[in-house]
């Protein structure tokens, strides 16, 4: 019995001793400050919903360690009420960032900044002023930058997002590239956009229906080593003003920054392309007509009363769309609203008269259809129009065309005398037959 109760306190003496030192050495539990107080909102109702607190590790101002981590109290009907570690008196420096959340959203981010009180303190007392922070209100009120990271969620709300990319340009149709950026697409105002982001003539060769097509994204062939200024495009930009050259993102100045002769771009000097240097060529080129037909235009036109004539609708073909073996069809419908007054109505090709039309007072409708062939400087056409009680009438003729321009098709009418009555174009219709 003896033996085994020395064995005991050899055993129990060290872990005695140990534990009294252990007790001897710990620092006490730190100090608490009480901040309490009742929140709004700025409509005046009362503030609910989370208060994150956050805290990187910190030695208490008696020495107890304080562990890095995160809090969340809820508040209902603005109550706020909380036990803190001083902070005025941490080492290292140190304080609490607080992050309010309400209806499943990061409201905004303060800084706490904490004193040693017995006193229960306000909001107002500890919220300090902290780079990414935003403050208010107490004697160090004010505005701070707030970063993304400290809005939650931010950050992967704007990844979510396709940024903005160097040839993005406000107020024109935009595209998504390969890089997931927005850019706008490239093109004139007659141009129709593509699923791919190209764009050409509506109804383009691309799209297999029109003459021409659209180079996008081509790169120019040539050496980029800073002394070549010469570069070559796999086509002739038809037309030239179409080409937009861009060197590292940027769109280079004709005339200024190179010249074009067909499909040779030649730099100036001052911008000729440097080792490393990215150069992106976009144009527009003549293409082969396809045999789609395609209406141009078909819409409702509009009515009037004057004696003088007008505009009632038209119908602009872009340049260079029409080819020479090209056959163009029109159709047309008006209205007279009244027996009691004469009226009359043109269809002008280019601003030359193709036929023009007198209708009785007693005709309440009047239509036609008319084919236009063309050649390389003219259009020659045949057509027929008629009336609800007038007779069917045929006619043919030419009339001059340049089809390098736009070509606008009108539709023109007018009322014989003063009156109330109207005439209306109630709808017109524009198709293209290409060759084959």
């Amino acid at each position: 019995m003896s033996i085994t109760r020395g064995r005991l306190l050899e055993v129990c003496i060290p872990f005695c001793f140990l534990l009294l030192g252990y007790r001897a050495t710990a620092a006490p539990p730190p100090p608490l400050t009480t901040i309490q107080d009742e929140l709004y909102r700025a409509d005046g109702t009362k503030y609910s919903g989370f208060v994150d607190i956050e805290w990187n590790s910190f030695e208490a101002g008696n020495g107890a360690q304080i562990a890095k981590q995160t809090m969340r109290l809820r508040l209902f009907n603005g109550l706020l009420r909380v036990q803190l570690t001083p902070t005025t008196n941490a080492t290292p420096a140190a304080f609490y960032k607080v992050t309010y959340l309400s209806d499943g959203k990061s409201l905004f981010t303060e800084t706490w900044n904490v004193p040693a009180s017995t006193e229960v303190m306000r909001v107002r007392d500890v919220r300090a002023s902290q780079p990414g922070s935003v403050v208010g209100g107490g004697q160090t009120g004010g505005l701070e930058n707030i970063t993304i990271a400290d809005v939650q969620g931010l950050q992967a709300a704007l990844n979510e997002r396709p940024r903005a990319g160097g040839a993005l340009v406000p107020g024109r149709t935009a595209m998504i590239n390969a890089l997931g950026e927005l850019e706008t697409v490239s093109g004139s105002d007659a141009d129709c956009v593509h699923v791919d982001g190209s764009a050409d003539l509506c109804g383009g060769a691309s799209s297999t229906s029109l003459g021409a097509q659209f180079r996008d994204g081509e790169t120019p062939s040539g050496a980029v080593n800073g002394a070549n200024a010469a570069f070559t495009l796999s086509n002739v930009p038809n037309p030239a003003g179409s080409l937009l050259l861009y060197r590292n993102g940027l769109l280079q100045k004709p005339g200024t920054d190179f010249t074009l002769s067909s499909q040779t771009v030649t730099f100036l000097a001052g911008a000729i392309p440097q080792t490393d240097d990215i150069l992106v060529a976009v144009y527009r080129m003549s293409g082969t007509p396809s045999a789609y037909s395609l209406v141009l235009c078909s819409n409702a036109g509009l009515a009037t009363s004057d004696t003088a004539a007008g505009s009632l609708g038209s119908c602009t073909i872009p340049a260079n769309v029409l080819q020479p073996g090209d056959r163009v069809e029109v159709q047309y419908t008006f209205t007279h609203e009244g027996n009691t007054t004469a009226f009359a109505h043109d269809l002008l090709w280019g601003g030359t008269l193709v036929r023009g039309e007198t209708r009785a007072a007693a005709e309440s409708a009047s239509a036609g259809t008319y084919g236009f062939g063309a050649a390389t400087v003219a259009m020659y056409w045949t057509g027929q129009s008629w009336g609800a009680t007038s007779a069917l009438a045929a006619s043919a003729g030419s009339v001059a065309a340049v089809l390098s321009s736009p070509i606008t098709i009108d539709f023109q009418a007018r009322m014989l005398s003063a009156t109330a009555e109207t005439v209306t174009l109630r709808n017109f219709t524009v198709i293209r037959h290409p060759k084959p």
